[in-house]
């Protein structure tokens, strides 16, 4: 960046002084150069609060980009596992006896309904269920619990549970792990695939995504014919006319249709 001289002096200061040199002289001089340094000073100061207004904008933009940086990082947090949701979630307690539910990061166990579901779960609170864990979190998912890394002892609870066959390495969102993260889970579902550990008995495990798309698959078929069906109009009965003259054996009968 060019910063000249007028940058650091402003013309108004630097023209100041010819102003005050020229003002000596006759009262009439006097006046219009005092008018004339009043009109510049305003200048100058309406311009020094516009410039103070673009610092303050400045260092505002740098501190926000600050605090989004540092929400990015990953926030340390202790507590004891007091229930466990499914093969990928859990609850803790923390010191201040406040509860945080928890989504173990670059995971996905199978739904409870699915083959392994209920190992999973079992798994995950035989690790955890009534100890002390440390999670490694960074950001909530759209339930608005805590994604990130479960820790007991120094070991990572989300690895164990991809390396025991009871949940799949999760590559939809890259971004939530780091590079060798990455490369670690996906070694540790090979292995169990090699071994056929867990889930990876059946050849063709369903992954949960797969399973849930079914279902709204299934669901929205359901919705789409139950509309069709209300849709359909019963059709109309036959009207039925009375006959204009009553029957003969009415008539003779003494019966007549009014």
């Amino acid at each position: 960046m060019n910063i000249g001289l007028d940058h650091l002096f402003p013309r108004y200061w630097l023209s100041l002084p010819r102003l005050l040199r020229n003002g000596r002289g006759s009262s009439q001089s006097k006046s219009f150069t005092s008018d004339k340094v009043r009109k510049w000073v305003a200048i100058a100061a309406a311009v020094e609060a516009r410039r103070a207004r673009r610092v303050s904008i400045l260092v505002l933009s740098f501190w926000l980009v600050f605090v989004a940086f540092n929400d990015g990082r990953a926030a340390s947090l202790t507590g004891k596992v007091v229930a466990i949701a499914d093969g990928d979630a859990l609850t803790l307690v923390d010191a201040s006896n406040v509860k945080h539910r928890i989504r173990l990061a670059g995971i996905n166990a199978p739904e409870k309904s699915q083959p392994y579901g209920s190992e999973s779960i079992d798994h995950l609170a035989a690790l955890t269920l009534r100890k002390q864990v440390t999670v490694e979190w960074h950001k909530r998912d759209r339930y608005g619990r805590l994604l990130g890394r479960v820790f007991l002892k120094g070991q990572e609870v989300n690895l164990m549970q991809v390396a025991a066959g009871l949940a799949w390495h999760y590559k939809a969102c890259p971004s939530d792990q780091s590079k060798d993260d990455r490369l670690l889970y996906a070694e540790a579902e090979k292995s169990a695939t090699d071994l056929r550990a867990g889930l990876w008995k059946d050849p063709w495990p369903t992954p949960p995504w797969n399973s849930r798309k079914a279902v709204e698959d299934t669901d929205l078929q359901a919705a789409k014919t139950v509309r069709s069906v209300k849709t359909v109009s019963a059709p109309n009965p036959p009207a039925v006319h009375a006959p204009r003259h009553a029957p003969a054996s009415a008539r003779a009968s003494g019966l007549e249709f009014k």
